[in-house]
């Protein structure tokens, strides 16, 4: 998508007008949708550092908790799947939870998703990026590039640092930042747009794979492919979802339809692809009407 410089200089100073006014999270999805955007290499770098640097402000704030920084598990989900969907290590997740072991997780454990495989460690009297690294068995000048540190390494105490591909055996880490999804296959074709093009992409990635479409409330939702229900929920918070429906395909992917006003299918249900599964709504955590469309085990088919 194109933008002039002018239009691109606009939306800077929005962005930077709501982090002054602390509204970091608004801050965040302008900065999302501006990545989308067809860039120079320079604007794009530079938006891309002020985003992470936004995440990490985020991450270690006690004031703020936003939903892409956490997954909440739903039916049929394993910590395999969700792993791979996020490009991390199954122990990453492990250890950022203090799970003992892969079959720790049930539906609606709420998990925190760490930015990388690898481990957070709070820098302490005595620390140095010689000694953290030699710890979690990774690399110092990983560790100095991934958290924008001075060339010399200085740290300051009780600073919280990413140890990229870092391994623990007993402590718990914690962090997280937004996930990216451009691993996942690109399986062009099978699935279908879920309102059939109607209505406009008002957040980009974010949450676990998903994508957000505004259109006006009771807007049709269609099954994106064929496939059986495997969670059809027509009341209740869920987890900020709402009303929502999950879905299971036979190529070992999912989908999954949020914040509707009505859901017209029931779990165990065979669907086609294209067949109607509920109404557009504002259920759960909206602020307008909208569907949140995620696919977990392949790309999005909405971002083009």
């Amino acid at each position: 998508y194109p933008i002039s410089q002018s239009e691109l200089k606009s939306s800077l100073q929005e962005v930077e007008a709501l982090l002054k006014g602390g509204a970091w999270l608004e801050a965040k999805t302008r900065y999302q949708t501006l990545i989308q955007y067809d860039l120079s290499q320079e604007d794009r770098h530079s938006i891309q550092k002020a985003l992470e640097a936004l995440n990490m402000k985020i991450l270690f704030s006690p004031l703020v908790a936003p939903d892409s920084f956490l997954y909440t598990v739903q039916p049929g989900d394993s910590l395999s799947f969700i792993a791979r969907d996020y490009g991390v290590s199954v122990e990453s997740i492990m250890w950022a939870n203090g799970l003992r072991d892969s079959n720790s997780v049930r539906e609606g454990n709420v998990l925190k998703i760490p930015p990388v495989s690898g481990v957070i460690h709070t820098v302490k009297k005595g620390d140095t990026i010689s000694t953290i690294a030699k710890k979690y068995a990774a690399d110092s000048a990983d560790i100095i590039a991934y958290n924008d540190l001075p060339k010399d390494g200085k740290l300051q105490i009780n600073d919280e640092l990413i140890v990229p591909d870092g391994k623990i055996t007993r402590k718990t880490a914690t962090g997280r930042t937004t996930p990216n999804f451009a691993h996942l296959p690109n399986l062009d074709g099978y699935f279908a747009h879920p309102t059939k093009g109607l209505g406009r992409i008002t957040q980009w990635i974010h949450g676990r794979n998903g994508i957000d479409v505004a259109n006006s409330y009771g807007t049709p939702i269609y099954a994106s492919a064929d496939g059986v229900i495997v969670r059809a929920t027509g009341n209740g918070w869920n987890g900020g979802y709402g009303l929502f429906v999950k879905m299971s395909h036979s190529n070992g992917t999912d989908t999954l339809y949020a914040h509707l006003s009505k859901v017209l299918v029931d779990s165990g249900q065979s669907v086609q692809k294209g067949q109607q599964i509920g109404n557009m709504g504002s259920s759960g955590r909206s602020t307008g009407s909208h569907l949140h469309f995620e696919v977990h085990g392949a790309k999005n088919p909405l971002i083009k």
